[in-house]
């Protein structure tokens, strides 16, 4: 885990959980009663059906892919993001020990856990990725809030064979106490890089009141292959011409513009 002096900019982390916030808004504001989408929202149940940009992973938990989001906002504020989309310092060499010279950006994304939300099973992100070619990338876009849970990490698990891994994996779901594990939650601007096939899962939000926003990077070798991904491929609902953003809807996407509007501090950092 990356320490405080070396975390990503502050400024830049505020707006990516604003912009996750108003993706979600804007989103989910999509879904009517069709299969149960909207009880499961408010209630934090598991989403009946995934969309694309809008999918269920677990009881209360959603995964947002909002790399076209931030492509926007970088557009209208050059510079903003430029720790995703052009990583230096630390955060560069750490990407290139792994993967080489100038590593891609292939996703950006984020985990928004509802309050009460229950806890993953123990997974591995891709077993057909190859090692060597693929890095995760996991930021802190929020201060840390006491019971809003955090991701726990089996470390030696990444070096298992593939079908050793997929017995560790079932194990740990029977049991997920079985095997020794590290729980990390991050600060606002602390990252942490992982293999694809080190067995991890989120733990339960246990707050009433915030939802936890974990950021996720997916960067690849220079050239190497797409992955086939666990990815939904239903169209999110249309939003009808008499269906208008709600209140907080607006109210986050006028947040947005006001953390992405330039302003003449520096970004190094927290």
């Amino acid at each position: 885990m990356a320490p405080l002096e070396h975390s990503l900019p502050c400024r830049d982390m505020l707006a990516y959980a604003d912009i996750v916030s108003a993706a979600y808004l804007d989103r989910s504001s999509r879904l009517g009663t069709f299969e149960g989408e909207k009880a499961a929202l408010q209630y934090g149940l598991c989403l009946p059906r995934s969309y694309h940009g809008f999918m269920g992973r677990g009881a209360g938990r959603i995964e947002l892919d909002v790399l076209e989001e931030c492509r926007q906002a970088t557009a209208g504020d050059p510079g903003l993001f430029d720790c995703f989309f052009h990583p230096a310092g630390p955060l560069r060499e750490r990407l290139e020990l792994s993967l080489g010279k100038n590593p891609e950006l292939r996703e950006l994304s984020s985990f928004l856990s509802k309050p009460r939300s229950a806890e993953q099973p123990p997974h591995e992100d891709n077993a057909a990725a190859t090692e060597g070619n693929y890095v995760t990338l996991f930021f802190g876009v929020q201060h840390r809030v006491s019971g809003a849970g955090g991701t726990s990490f089996f470390e030696q698990s990444a070096a298992l064979p593939p079908t050793k891994r997929s017995a560790f994996c079932k194990r740990l779901i029977a049991d997920p106490r079985s095997a020794a594990c590290t729980t990390i939650q991050l600060e606002l601007g602390q990252y942490l890089t992982f293999s694809l096939h080190m067995v991890h899962y989120g733990k339960s939000n246990l707050g009433f009141d915030h939802n936890r926003i974990l950021g996720s990077a997916l960067y690849a070798r220079r050239g190497a292959p797409d992955l086939p991904q666990n990815r939904a491929h239903h169209p999110l609902p249309a939003r009808s011409q008499r269906q208008r953003p709600t209140a907080e809807a607006r109210q986050a996407l006028l947040l947005v513009r006001e953390v992405t509007a330039p302003f003449h501090t520096s970004s190094a950092g927290c």
